[in-house]
C-alpha cells in the first residue's frame, strides 16, 4: 500500500512536469489569454523597438518567455485588461510606437547625447517622475494633463491618502514630496529606472497646447510668470516697451508670446510651451505607452490598467483646463497671427508634430496656403529643423 502511493505520487509530479513543458511549448494561439497576449505583445516589442539600452530588459513583458508563471505570480504590470476595446487600443499603440521610431531613425537631430545628460546635467531630467513600487516613470509634460497624473503619484508616494485630499493650493510644497529623476543622485539609479521600468508619457497637439500655456500663464494675469517671464519676451519684441511693461510684464500679446517660441533658443523657452521632444528625450528612451490628450479617456484607462492602477479610474482627477481651449478660442486666437509668424513657429513645433503624428489643424493649413507656402514640401525637404 506504502509503495503504491509512492508510485502514485510520482506518477502524478511526472504527468504535472510534461504538462508544464508542453504549456510552454505551445505556439501563442493555443496559449491562455493572459499569456498568449503577452508574448504576442513580446513579438511587437521587438518588431517596434531596436536595441536601445534603455529597453524594458526585466519586465513583465520578456519575463513571459522565460516563464509563463511570472503573468499569474505578480508583475509591475497588468498586461491583460478586461476591457472589450483593448485589442483596438493595442494596435494604436503599436503604429504609435512605430510610428516614432521609424521617424527617430530617419531624424538623428531630434537625437541627443542622452548618456551625457545623465552623467553631468541631471537637472535637464526635471520631466521624469517615478515609483518604485509600481516600478514605472512618467514623462510628464505641462499643459498636458500633468498635474492630474501629479496627484496620483503623490497618493503612490504616501504624501497624501486619496486623490481627493490633494490640495492644489498647497501644490507647490506638495510637489517637493514627488521623486524626480532629477534628483537621483547616482548614474546608475536613473540608467536602471530608464532601463528597468514601464515608461509612459502624453502629448498634445503642439499649437494646442503653446495656446493653452499662453492664456493660464500670461493672458489670465498670473503675476509670477508675468515677473519670471512676461518682462523677458516684452524687453525683446515689444517695439519701444514702457517702464511699467519692463517692470511689471503684464500684458503680454500672443504675436508677442509666439515670436518667443519661434525665435528665442529652445533653452530660454518655458516649460509650459517647450517643444516637448526637448523635454522628453522620446529618441533617446523606449517608452512602452503613449497617450494624447485628444485621446485621453481611453488612453487614461487602458495605461491605468497596464500600470497596475486600475483603482484609480474612477477617482482620475478631471483636470478642467483652465481656461479650457475650446476650436473657437483656438481659432480667435490663431486666425490674427501673421501667417509668416507662424511658419517659423511651426519650425519650432514640426519634431512634435513629425514624431507624434500630429495633422496641422485646419486654420493653420488655411494660414499657409495663403502665402503659397507648401508646408508639407519643405518639411520633406528640410534635412535640420531648430
Amino acid at each position: 500500500m506504502k509503495w503504491r502511493r509512492i508510485l502514485t505520487y510520482f506518477g502524478l509530479l511526472g504527468v504535472t512536469t510534461i504538462l508544464a513543458v508542453v504549456l510552454r511549448r505551445q505556439k501563442p494561439e493555443h496559449l491562455p489569454s493572459d499569456t498568449r497576449f503577452e508574448v504576442e505583445r513580446v513579438i511587437e516589442q521587438e518588431t517596434i523597438h531596436p536595441t536601445n539600452q534603455y529597453r524594458l530588459a526585466d519586465s513583465p513583458i520578456n519575463n513571459t518567455v522565460t516563464s509563463i508563471s511570472t503573468i499569474t505570480e505578480g508583475s509591475t504590470a497588468n498586461p491583460n485588461p478586461s476591457d472589450g476595446s483593448t485589442r483596438e487600443w493595442k494596435k494604436t499603440q503599436t503604429r504609435r510606437l512605430a510610428h516614432l521610431r521609424e521617424v527617430c531613425s530617419s531624424r538623428p537631430e531630434y537625437h541627443t547625447n542622452f548618456s551625457d545628460i545623465i552623467a553631468n546635467d541631471r537637472s535637464r531630467l526635471w520631466s521624469f517622475i517615478y515609483n518604485d513600487t509600481l516600478k514605472i516613470v512618467y514623462g510628464s509634460l505641462c499643459k498636458v494633463q500633468s498635474t492630474s497624473w501629479k496627484q496620483l503619484f503623490m497618493v503612490l508616494d504616501g504624501a497624501v491618502r486619496r486623490v481627493e485630499d490633494v490640495d492644489l493650493k498647497k501644490w507647490s510644497s506638495l510637489n517637493g514630496n514627488l521623486h524626480y529623476l532629477s534628483r537621483v543622485e547616482d548614474t546608475a539609479g536613473v540608467e536602471s529606472r530608464l532601463r528597468d521600468y514601464t515608461k509612459y508619457l502624453i502629448v498634445r497637439e503642439p499649437f494646442s497646447r503653446a495656446l493653452s500655456g499662453y492664456r493660464n500663464k500670461l493672458a489670465r494675469r498670473n503675476a509670477w510668470f508675468e515677473k519670471l517671464v512676461g518682462r523677458k519676451i516684452m524687453a525683446k519684441f515689444r517695439d519701444k516697451p514702457s517702464r511699467r511693461d519692463l517692470l511689471t510684464g503684464k500684458g503680454v500679446t500672443f504675436t508677442e508670446f509666439l515670436k518667443h517660441i519661434a525665435y528665442l533658443d529652445d533653452r530660454e523657452i518655458d516649460g509650459h510651451w517647450k517643444p516637448m521632444y526637448r523635454m522628453i528625450y522620446p529618441c533617446d528612451i523606449q517608452y512602452d505607452y503613449i497617450g494624447k490628450q485628444e485621446t485621453s479617456d481611453v488612453d487614461i484607462k487602458n495605461i491605468l490598467e497596464r500600470l497596475n492602477m486600475s483603482s484609480f479610474i474612477s477617482s482620475f482627477p478631471k483636470e478642467s483646463e483652465n481656461p479650457k481651449t475650446t476650436t473657437d478660442t483656438f481659432t480667435s486666437y490663431y486666425e490674427k497671427v501673421d501667417a509668416k509668424l507662424l511658419r517659423d513657429v511651426y519650425w519650432k513645433f514640426l519634431p512634435d508634430i513629425e514624431l507624434f503624428g500630429y495633422e496641422l489643424p485646419d486654420l493653420i493649413k488655411k494660414k499657409f496656403a495663403g502665402i503659397g507656402f507648401d508646408y508639407a514640401s519643405a518639411r520633406s525637404n528640410l534635412t535640420y529643423f531648430h
